[in-house]
């Protein structure tokens, strides 16, 4: 009887005892970011001149596509005139031609217009690209870009907010063939300033 309560009493501590834990060590990485920038920024979308329906020619002179803008601000709507030739010349209503809009954010100076300029903007050459699900052109036709500013500077508010257009003329070549239709698009960028500081 004194052995098997013994040994109840050894099972016993050995059940109860606590395990021994190895020690061990994980690794996570950790990063910062921070940023610096002047006070005012401006942010630009770029000028769509739309889809046009252009027949397959080769006489009849070039194309030209006018955009202006009724307002200089994002509440002017975008107008689309065809000049030269303009035979059998239409655009797609599903696809308008719209203004590019630059946005001016955190102006140091408020409530007032600041003087805006352009440049890299006359005879940009468009390159093929997919767009309006259309794919790009089996032979790049000499389609070219001219963009101008909607109006004279741009009206900040008293936050130092504000807005102005951005629009131009597209040069559709006089000969064109099957394999040029597709869509375009800039090879390069025009740049726009904002002067701060009056």
């Amino acid at each position: 009887m004194r052995v098997e309560l013994t040994a109840a009493f050894l099972v016993a501590a050995i059940l109860t005892a606590s395990p021994a834990h190895a020690q061990f060590t994980v690794n996570a990485s950790v990063d910062a970011r921070a940023g610096m920038a002047r006070l005012t920024f401006v942010q630009c979308e770029g000028v769509d001149f739309g889809l046009w329906r252009v027949p397959t020619r080769s006489t009849g002179g070039a194309t030209f596509i006018n955009l202006t803008v009724t307002a200089n601000d994002v509440t002017g709507a975008t107008v689309a005139a065809v000049t030269g030739n303009t035979t059998s010349v239409s655009q797609d209503s599903r696809y308008p031609a719209t203004a590019g809009t630059c946005r001016v954010y955190n102006a140091e100076t408020v409530s007032a217009t600041l003087r805006t300029s352009i440049w890299q903007n006359v005879a940009m050459h468009m390159g093929g690209l997919p767009i309006y699900g259309h794919p790009s052109p089996t032979v790049q036709a000499l389609v070219v870009a001219d963009l101008a500013l909607g109006g004279s500077g741009v009206a900040v508010d008293a936050v130092g907010d504000g807005s102005f257009r951005v629009v131009g003329a597209l040069t559709i070549p006089e000969t064109i063939v099957a394999d040029n239709y597709g869509g375009y698009q800039t090879t390069g960028e025009g740049m726009v300033s904002v002067t701060d500081g009056l």
